[in-house]
């Protein structure tokens, strides 16, 4: 596991990087919320309330909330100290 952990930390900038980028192309969160906020939610299976809150978890931890604005700032603090 420790090859495992050196890895996760060695491409960890990489990773946040790419989801940030990736909850700019694709700004699905308020689509997730409406599948949540439906009616209907409470009737679908276990399995595709787990996708929808485990997405709206991912778009929460990886900035996709947040004022753009903000983002700027928070990439900006992150690449300060990181050098």
């Amino acid at each position: 596991m420790p090859e495992l952990c050196i890895s996760h930390n060695a491409n960890q900038k990489k990773l946040i990087e790419f989801w940030i980028a990736w909850h700019k192309i694709w700004p699905c969160s308020r689509k997730y919320k409406a599948i949540k906020n439906i009616l209907d939610f409470a009737s679908l299976s276990s399995g595709r309330h787990t996708i929808v809150n485990n997405a709206l978890r991912d778009f929460s931890l990886c900035w996709a909330e947040l004022p753009a604005n903000k983002k700027a700032r928070l990439a900006a603090s992150k690449d300060n100290t990181q050098r």
